[in-house]
């Protein structure tokens, strides 16, 4: 079996922004060592700056230029491969794919990817199929203040403001009171500036999220997991900073109870998808990521036999075998010393190095607090910068 992997900001835009090609490229090499642990062929797309990477040399590599070659190389990867899964932003991703004729998706159809990603309309089909979300309302970028006010004032304080259409956690604002209103609503329309702005009850509670197999009749929960965000006013920057796979939670059953509902409400959906929840006195789904999310990077560290694995078998048609986590998995952004030397499991970086590597640490142990212990001590042996108080990270 040949599988081609490719992932957006890798292979085309690498010098966007240096967060999501970490992310980007954290997902990519954690999915083709996955792929690869399977016995089967994988070739992928990369951006012509990064030739000097030893790590991927066991991978036939298509190189790409800036402009439309990432597009080109996409169509040439396709014709050459039996199976091609594409890691991208929802934004970009349905429209990436309707370019592939050639080779079978591993991916949800773009069809599907637009429904589940239309924030707009997405609070309204979970409670078409008996889910809870919490409130929200679309803005056009021009809407009057009065409005966008009263509608806060309706559902309390605080609130979250966030693009229509964004990737990770771009634009994204809590918002305390009023008067700090109009600058969250100018810092998502710099990410979008002519789509909508979703404004949302913000719900206290446990960052988390759902990790899913899903195939025509079939959905299978993999591991829930415990997410590292930092959400900022609206002078500050937000970002996903990473997590705990898997979260041991009393609410476990539950969300896996309310992920295979929201996946359920949209047709279409295959392969892996994530659902991002709250966990407070119960579930609360916020978004359903039809792709590949940053959690697979410590799910494929402890899925006995792969997720790659499951998305073959899925996509043959196969018997899956039965699911067993063994350990768990801590993974965090870190900025390392330039000249740290750090044993390579226990790190995923970004290919574009300034001011020292960026990148993923990681531990494993066998349990979640272990693990988090263990990545607490890498962190201070490796003189490492992180952004989390690991005082607030307990389950």
């Amino acid at each position: 079996m040949r599988v081609g992997i490719a992932e957006y900001f890798s292979g085309s835009v690498p010098y966007l922004d240096d967060e999501l090609l970490l992310e980007g490229y954290a997902m990519l090499k954690s999915t083709i060592d996955d792929f690869l642990a399977t016995g089967v062929s994988v070739s992928t797309i990369l951006h012509q700056s990064f030739r000097s990477l030893s790590e991927l040399y066991s991978v036939k590599v298509l190189w790409s230029a800036e402009g439309s070659a990432f597009e080109h190389n996409l169509k040439l990867l396709s014709q050459s491969v039996d199976y091609i899964l594409l890691i991208a932003p929802e934004y970009i991703l349905p429209t990436l794919l309707e370019q592939i004729s050639s080779a079978e998706f591993l991916n949800s159809s773009p069809d599907s990817i637009r429904a589940v990603s239309d924030k707009c309309r997405f609070a309204k089909r979970l409670a078409e199929v008996g889910l809870e979300a919490p409130k929200s309302a679309c803005f056009e970028v021009d809407a009057r203040a009065s409005e966008i006010k009263a509608f806060c004032s309706e559902i309390g304080y605080p609130v979250a403001v966030k693009p229509a259409v964004g990737a990770g956690c771009e634009g994204l604002s809590i918002v305390e009171q009023e008067g700090v209103l109009e600058a969250a609503f100018k810092k998502a329309r710099q990410i979008s500036p002519e789509g909508k702005i979703v404004v949302q009850k913000w719900c206290k509670g446990l960052a988390a999220s759902v990790s899913l197999i899903v195939s025509e009749d079939n959905i299978i929960p993999l591991s829930l997991n415990r997410q590292f965000i930092k959400v900022g006013s609206p002078n500050q920057a937000s970002t996903y900073l990473g997590g705990v796979v898997p979260l041991p939670h009393q609410l476990t059953k539950k969300a896996f109870e309310a992920a295979l509902k929201a996946v359920n409400a949209f047709k279409g959906l295959k392969g892996y998808v994530g659902v991002d929840l709250v966990l407070a006195d119960k579930p609360l789904v916020l978004e359903v990521n039809p792709r590949i999310t940053v959690s697979y990077i410590g799910l494929s560290r402890v899925l006995e036999g792969g997720v790659a694995n499951l998305m073959i078998k899925m996509a043959a048609k196969s018997a899956n075998s039965p699911l067993r986590l063994k350990g768990y998995v801590s993974f965090i952004k870190a900025t390392l010393p330039p000249q740290s030397k750090v044993e390579h499991a226990k790190v995923l970086c970004s290919p574009i190095k300034r001011n020292g590597k960026r990148c993923f640490l990681m531990a494993k142990g066998d349990s979640y607090e272990n693990s988090l212990q263990q990545l607490k001590a890498d962190i201070n042996l490796f003189q490492a910068k992180v952004d989390v108080n690991f005082d607030d990270l307990s389950a």
